[in-house]
């Protein structure tokens, strides 16, 4: 397809643009003059060629244009606003500046909303794509819909999709950070996180989120999307340096101790990976170890939070996953610390599996009686069976986590390890699994069990985590695919009609 009038005056625009923001000081009237003009043909273009012609547009990478020019005018309105921070005799002139900055990235947020309510009234049909409109409550009605839209336009289209969230998870950055009051991270995050439902394969979403949390302080946060970024199908490039530079941050950061257990438990564990990275033998690494496994004992039996169960368990699966990637590159080469990060690793997935187990099995004789029994308790023993009903549903989804990393790493971990130390938590665990899975399919037999037709929220949250999408599992450990080898649709949206 030759390129259209409107194509070339937007390549014009856009090198004149290029040009006038690397002078030194280019006037308002410039810049906004400027502005103007190229959304205005950009917009012509999203409608002359990108519906009119996905492909071609795709190709041709006009989203991305659009979007490089628009981070050119935030770099400068940025550069601009830091020659002012600090300077109280601009102050004035600080405020129009921001002004200004608000209202470019307002626009550039309804162009993109806009943008995604376009794509989802036109092409409609698309599972992933209608569920994104859904939530962002965009209305799909239009009278200009396309008719059924071929799989390999459909990848194209759902990228376009994933690529303009990610957009404006960044713009509302942006304008959280000029902000001196009510200041919320939580559009930029939801962005992200419809971004990284729409494609879970990809790492990106997971390091944008972890820049807010480095900027929040979120050590947790920052470790645990961090690793997700590196442990995505499709990593993304910028994590592997990003989470060292973090944990060279906490090795040297001081922590005061106080009488909050979810913040000393949290602080505790990610020093214990920081250390487990760097591969080298201390002497506190066993206090340190069992120091953090106490913790997380405790927590796990007093406090209903799930959520950072969950960070905990899958930071400590995909640190493993990456120190054994890290001896993978290095092949026969592989250096002594390397090696022993991915032993420690291994041992204290171990113990943390351990500990997951101590707990819950003992619930399951309470938590689990026939329901049917006509056994009559009191209300003490009412009030314990409820207890451990609660352990027993909170645990259980962290247990299935590692019996996926069980499956996965069985030739690791096995009892006949030449390591003492490790030999003696190996069989521990073997011995203290098989108890668990015999008392739990004399509660549940196997045969009167039926296998889920959609994803459950744990797996939901884990579908682009490669260390658990392992292809040489057997079928009966693939939460996330159908017989037909599809993903599994998403709890939400199963038995939907799209």
């Amino acid at each position: 397809m030759a390129l259209t009038a409107p194509q070339r005056d937007a390549q014009q625009i856009e090198k004149d643009l290029s040009t006038l923001l690397q002078c030194s000081k280019p006037t308002y009237e410039e810049i906004e003059n400027l502005i103007h003009q190229y959304v205005i043909l950009m917009r012509i273009l999203c409608e002359e060629i990108i519906f009119l012609d996905f492909g071609f547009a795709a190709k041709s990478c006009i989203g991305r244009h659009l979007w490089d020019a628009h981070t050119l005018i935030n770099n400068r309105y940025r550069k601009i606003i830091g020659r002012y921070k600090g300077d109280k005799n601009f102050v004035i002139e600080k405020r129009k500046v921001e002004k200004h900055y608000v209202d470019f990235i307002k626009t550039s947020q309804y162009f993109y909303k806009g943008y995604i309510q376009r794509l989802a009234s036109h092409f409609s049909g698309i599972k992933g794509l209608s569920r994104i409109a859904g939530i962002l409550c965009i209305n799909k009605h239009t009278a200009d819909s396309s008719p059924i839209v071929p799989v390999e336009l459909q990848k194209l289209i759902e990228q376009s999709c994933y690529a303009t969230l990610l957009r404006l998870g960044d713009l509302s950055r942006y304008r959280n950070m000029i902000k001196t009051r009510e200041r919320s991270w939580q559009p930029a995050v939801g962005y992200y996180q419809l971004a990284n439902s729409l494609d879970p394969l990809s790492g990106t979403a997971h390091n944008k989120m972890a820049v807010i949390a480095l900027a929040d302080n979120n050590h947790l946060d920052a470790v645990y999307h961090l690793f997700r970024a590196t442990a995505a199908y499709e990593p993304d490039l910028l994590a592997p340096g990003n989470l060292e530079i973090e944990f060279k941050k906490i090795l040297s950061a001081r922590f005061s101790a106080n009488n909050n257990q979810m913040e000393s438990l949290i602080w505790w564990f990610i020093l214990l990976q920081a250390n487990l990275n760097e591969g080298v033998e201390f002497e506190t690494l066993e206090e340190m170890q069992k120091e953090v496994l106490s913790r997380f004992t405790s927590y796990l039996k007093e406090e209903p939070c799930d959520d950072l169960i969950q960070k905990l368990v899958l930071i400590s699966i995909a640190a493993q996953y990456n120190a054994h990637r890290r001896l993978e590159d290095q092949g026969a080469h592989n250096s002594p610390e390397s090696t022993r990060a991915f032993r420690h690793h291994t041992s204290f997935n171990v113990r943390l599996m351990l500990q997951l187990l101590s707990v819950i099995t003992p619930e399951i004789d309470d938590s689990l009686m026939d329901e049917n029994s006509h056994t009559k308790f009191d209300e003490k023993q009412k009030s314990l069976r409820t207890k451990s009903v609660i352990v027993f549903q909170r645990i259980l989804p962290f247990l299935r986590h590692y019996t996926l990393w069980f499956a996965i790493n069985e030739p690791h971990i096995r009892p006949n390890t030449s390591d003492d130390l490790s030999k003696s938590h190996n069989k521990e665990l073997w011995s203290a699994y098989a108890l668990f899975l015999t008392k739990l399919v004399n509660c549940y037999p196997v045969k009167e069990m039926t296998t889920v037709p959609y994803l459950l929220n744990e797996d939901g949250t884990t579908v682009g985590f490669m260390p658990f999408r392992n292809p040489e599992l057997v079928k009966a450990l693939d939460f996330y695919k159908q017989v037909d080898g599809n993903l599994k649709p998403y709890i939400g949206d199963h038995g939907s009609n799209v």
